[in-house]
């Protein structure tokens, strides 16, 4: 036994997903199963669809899915701040969006909308990790990637992000509303 987690505890997680394309349409399917000695089983299925235009210049897309996560050792267990009360989190979460090939860039646009079910989060006020019971994530993520002459591409993106608690009404903490990139990939050789 080792701050508070026994031998015996076991964590055990199986996923599958199949993809089917018909046409200019590609689907995707899958669910992943957790399995925590102390937390239970949960199931948590994914699926996606998405649109190709026939020239390849656009896509469209949408996809929805749940998801589990259990507390870590650090959160449940680490002196100081663990609180070995947490409840896993549990998400629900949203996104449709949109690409549009323009020379040797991409364009992409995605809304976003996730759930959340007993988020866990660091409170600095009183130096612990806490559950919060219900909390919600939406925004808009733009960007732009370039190739500028191979190798070198270069990416920008922007996400306005609203994040509430919906407990007590509260902004979600360390979750920028405004956040922005930018960055340059160059790769020497091929692979």
């Amino acid at each position: 036994e080792m701050a508070g987690l026994k031998r015996e505890d076991m964590i055990f997680g199986a996923g599958a997903h199949d993809t089917v394309t018909l046409g200019d349409f590609t689907a995707t399917a899958g669910v992943r199963f957790d399995h925590h000695s102390t937390f239970g089983d949960h199931w948590s299925p994914r699926a996606a669809i998405a649109w190709h235009s026939a020239d390849l210049l656009w896509k469209l897309r949408a996809s929805g899915g749940a998801a589990f996560r259990a507390p870590t050792v650090g959160e449940l267990y680490y002196p100081f701040f663990g609180n070995p009360n947490l409840k896993p989190e549990r998400a629900v979460s949203w996104e449709l969006g949109g690409e549009r090939l323009v020379g040797d860039g991409r364009a992409e646009v995605s809304l976003f909308w996730n759930d959340l079910r007993d988020l866990i989060v660091y409170d600095f006020a009183a130096f612990a990790n806490f559950n919060i019971g219900r909390a919600r994530t939406r925004g808009v993520e733009v960007g732009w990637r370039q190739t500028l002459a191979p190798p070198p591409s270069a990416d920008a993106a922007y996400t306005y992000l609203a994040a509430e608690n919906l407990v007590s009404g509260a902004a979600l903490f360390r979750r920028p509303r405004h956040r922005a990139s930018l960055g340059l990939d160059w790769q020497p050789t091929a692979g």
